[in-house]
């Protein structure tokens, strides 16, 4: 990408960079350091995250499937009915801005997930809606930055399906 290049749809792309403008993905990015800007996936899309942060409003439609395996959620994330988030990897990956699932969030890899909320710079919490699943696959935690504002509402399933040990939520779930 040229240092033109300020947005619109992405097909197919890999990129250590970070990325500036809005975008929508109609295929498969893999995205190596954030976008500083609104990411909308379309259904049929796949993200691959592995670092830097997203800033901006993002958006997985249904049939969309974000791969977070390290970095910051510094924007809100929203997860449409039917579309998923996968958890995944050894990188470190901390919320700091409301994620919403009304999908699927799948949690495993071998890091744990970290809920930054001070009621300013950081405003970190999970919103499971009703239809959504949290599902734990693994012996991961949920830990906070125990600023004392981190949350997790959950009106749909949170669960643990997989690990054999114990896996812990650090913050305060409604």
């Amino acid at each position: 990408l040229g240092p033109n290049f300020q947005g619109g749809i992405i097909t197919n792309l890999t990129t250590a960079s970070v990325l500036s403008g809005n975008y929508s993905v109609s295929g498969v990015l893999n995205l190596g350091d954030g976008i500083n800007g609104n990411l909308q996936m379309l259904s049929g899309s796949t993200v691959n995250w592995s670092g830097g942060s997203l800033s901006s409003n993002s958006y997985v439609a249904a049939g969309a499937v974000l791969n977070w395996s390290s970095g910051s959620l510094v924007g809100p994330l929203t997860i449409a009915a039917n579309g998923a988030m996968n958890l995944s990897g050894g990188g470190t990956k901390s919320v700091q801005n409301a994620l919403t699932n009304g999908g699927t969030i799948t949690f495993s890899g071998s890091n744990e997930l970290y809920v930054y909320n001070n009621g300013a710079a950081y405003r970190g919490v999970i919103y499971n809606l009703a239809g959504g699943l949290f599902d734990i696959t693994a012996d991961r935690n949920v830990n906070c930055g125990c600023y004392g504002s981190e949350l997790f509402y959950n009106a749909g399933v949170l669960r643990k399906s997989g690990g054999n040990g114990i896996s812990s939520i650090g913050i305060p779930v409604t």
